[in-house]
């Protein structure tokens, strides 16, 4: 669910999303309500299609972890599954800030 607040003379919507099984928010403020609520309603019903809408902020660091974790913990011997945690730990140290983009 979106939810808009007046912050001084602007407008601030925020809409709830969970990645990695974690909860987190979009933001973004917006000189009109009107356009708050646009924006937050596109949101949401790319959200009740199915549409990941956080894509383009998700770290490489954090899709890395979460292919590990979900595909590759089953599909390995626990050797393998181990260097794949230590290559994470190197990406991780070299690249902390670098995003997926589409």
């Amino acid at each position: 669910m979106a939810s808009i607040e007046k912050r001084g003379s602007s407008y601030r919507a925020r809409v709830t999303i969970y990645q990695h099984g974690k909860r987190d928010y979009l933001t973004k403020s917006f000189k009109t309500e009107k356009e708050a609520k646009v924006w937050s309603t596109t949101l949401e019903l790319q959200k009740a299609k199915g549409q990941a809408i956080a894509q383009q902020n998700t770290l490489f660091k954090d899709f890395y972890y979460l292919f590990v974790q979900t595909v590759k913990v089953h599909d390995v011997r626990k050797a393998t599954f181990d260097n794949y945690v230590k290559a994470g730990k190197v990406i991780d140290n070299l690249f902390p800030t670098a995003k997926l983009r589409l």
